[in-house]
């Protein structure tokens, strides 16, 4: 038979406190400051249910980011385990919170070729030879 208790939130000091400090800052992104507030509130009330209705959430995006903080204990233990400096523990917690990357087609346009056409289409057209007093979707 399988444990049907759910898997417990636990944070050290310095987590907890950095975590406390993310969630006032005021220059944090939503989605940052409401990802920590889901592990919060998780770490009061394992319930994934109750959490996601407390927080106005879905079970399944509250149970992505328990098991995403979950998967990565180890390596947050370790970075505390470094050293008294929060930066890089702060740095972690930030990237385990962050946009996971998305699958998707490559960009059509390197960065050289997009800065090019930014300047192109700051310049007037008659810089580039073109008979027109603005810039068109065409052009």
């Amino acid at each position: 038979m399988s444990d049907s208790r759910p898997a417990t939130l636990e944070f050290s000091a310095r987590q907890r406190a950095l975590l406390r400090q993310i969630q006032n800052r005021q220059t944090a992104s939503v989605r940052l400051a409401r990802r920590v507030g889901v592990l919060l509130a998780l770490a009061d009330d394992p319930c994934l249910e109750s959490v996601a209705q407390r927080l106005g959430l879905t079970r399944v995006s509250v149970r992505l980011w328990r098991d995403r903080w979950l998967g990565a204990a180890g390596r947050l233990r370790q970075v505390e385990a470094d050293g008294p400096d929060d930066r890089p523990l702060l740095a972690l917690v930030e990237q385990i919170l962050d946009d996971a990357p998305r699958p998707g087609r490559p960009a059509t346009f390197t960065p050289e070729q997009i800065v090019q056409i930014v300047a192109l289409a700051c310049e007037p057209p008659e810089k580039s030879g073109r008979p027109i007093s603005h810039w068109t979707s065409a052009e």
